[in-house]
């Protein structure tokens, strides 16, 4: 196809899967109308949203892939829940959070299912690629987890620890605390799961905290990435109250907003989300003791 007519479809599909993924929380979150409102607000206000659908990235993708794994588990469909997070595989930093969700809730069909699909998919395409092009990918893979800076790697466009500890630190600090970040944050994501799996109705508030992590330990997460948070908006609503409070709903606005100013204040997205981070395994805990 002609490029105006490959990237016009591209924004359209994107839009379609936007819309499926939203259909699905809603179906299987039981959402009120309020809570349905709020969370189409936030989707339509969102700059990571229109940043995707306008540039044509695979975030949408993305979303409707991971809103798929969420909703299996949910209902307890672990070999799908499995086979949805695999097809993360289009952007392996995806990967690691939902499988390693399931090790921790010992869901050992759909880890198994996950792994399979994912060996299947990584294997079939670096064997179709042939072993240069594999070793050219791993090398450039590597240079790009490691480097700052690169035209393709700006810190200043990114929403995470990684950009946290490349705009705060000395640069010899950069790759130990971000490391030290990671694995604090994948304990905290162990221990949500951990207790989670004893109290099904803590689901919501341990995929906030697994999502949350998600974003936050990426290596790469620039402002369409973020379109992902409309998961954790919706897992959010659902547990609170039918009638959404107004400055609640606001507030939500403000996040949903906030990557439009990243180029203002550096690091303002990425602070909100590991602050989020820290608050939604509070909102773990509570729950737990208040379902105690």
């Amino acid at each position: 196809m002609p490029f105006p007519a490959a990237f016009l479809l591209n924004s359209l599909i994107n839009v379609l899967l936007f819309a499926g993924s939203i259909r699905l929380l809603l179906k299987n979150l039981a959402l009120s109308a309020d809570q349905r409102d709020w969370l189409l607000l936030f989707t339509f206000c969102n700059f990571a949203t229109q940043a995707a659908v306008f540039n044509a990235h695979t975030s949408a993708l993305v979303v409707y892939f991971l809103t798929r794994h969420v909703v299996a588990q949910k209902r307890d469909q672990f070999s799908h829940a499995g086979f949805w997070a695999a097809l993360l595989s289009i952007k392996p930093q995806y990967l690691a959070i939902p499988h390693f969700a399931l090790l921790v809730q010992k869901k050992w069909r759909g880890l198994a299912a996950g792994l399979t699909v994912t060996f299947a998919l990584t294997i079939g395409f670096f064997l179709c690629l042939g072993k240069d092009v594999t070793g050219d990918y791993i090398r450039l893979a590597q240079y790009m987890v490691t480097h700052d800076a690169e035209w393709w790697s700006e810190w200043r466009d990114m929403h995470n620890l990684r950009a946290l500890t490349t705009y705060w630190l000395a640069p010899n600090w950069h790759l130990y605390t971000w490391w030290a970040g990671v694995a604090i944050t994948l304990g905290l994501v162990a221990w949500a799961n951990w207790r989670a799996q004893r109290q099904p109705k803590n689901f919501a508030a341990c995929w906030i905290v697994n999502i949350l992590a998600l974003l936050v330990v990426s290596p790469h997460l620039f402002s369409h990435d973020l379109s992902i948070l409309i998961i954790p908006c919706a897992l959010f609503l659902s547990i609170g109250k039918p009638q959404v409070p107004v400055g609640l709903g606001m507030s939500l606005i403000v996040i949903a907003l906030l990557p439009a100013v990243n180029y203002l204040l550096p690091t303002i997205m990425a602070s909100t989300l590991a602050i989020l981070f820290i608050l939604s395994v509070r909102l773990s805990e509570s729950q737990l003791i208040r379902s105690n």
